[in-house]
């Protein structure tokens, strides 16, 4: 599934070929924007020290019933190295960083990753620190 905004591809989601037969129709797995990213960021700038960070939210809530493959553009003053992912949950308010996501960068310049989580993901460059 891609999101595409001005005609140009921002984020896209894969089903890993060998977990097709697990997913059916109510999966949802369009990355979306709107007021759940509006309120991770302010979540970010009341608790966290001012950081680069980047939110894909996703239709779903929870877990995804199958790992998934997302592919995200980050903005230009994003790095490519150094990143980190973390989930945010923003019916429990809470945060948790995301560890063994396989991060990756194609030769398109698109940030690759795998999770089973959806919510709101925050892709970070260098660590969260409280304030």
């Amino acid at each position: 599934t891609d999101l595409r905004i001005g005609g140009k591809i921002v984020s896209r989601v894969y089903v890993k070929s060998n977990q097709e037969d697990k997913v059916d129709d109510s999966l949802t797995t369009t990355a979306v924007t709107g007021a759940r990213v509006h309120k991770a960021q302010s979540m970010l700038a009341k608790y966290y020290k001012p950081v680069l960070a980047h939110v894909v939210s996703y239709d779903n809530q929870g877990k995804f019933p199958v790992p998934l493959e997302s592919a995200v553009r980050l903005p230009k003053d994003f790095g490519t190295s150094g990143l980190a992912l973390y989930c945010y949950d923003g019916s429990a308010n809470t945060i948790a960083r995301l560890k063994n996501t396989n991060m990756r960068f194609d030769s398109a310049g698109f940030l690759h990753y795998d999770t089973d989580r959806a919510n709101e993901l925050i892709i970070v460059q260098g660590l969260l620190e409280k304030k």
